[in-house]
């Protein structure tokens, strides 16, 4: 879950930001990182 957060970041990280594209990976790297707190938040 990790990784797949740090991999679509860093997709992210390479789009202009006026772009579409660059808001959809955005909503995407917002909702894995919701996720990855969500389940390390469980795990303590």
């Amino acid at each position: 879950m990790v990784n797949e957060y740090r991999q679509e970041k860093e997709s992210l990280e390479l789009l202009s930001t006026e772009t579409s594209e660059y808001q959809s990976q955005l909503e995407k790297c917002n909702r894995l990182f919701a996720n990855v707190e969500r389940f390390v938040g469980r795990n303590r």
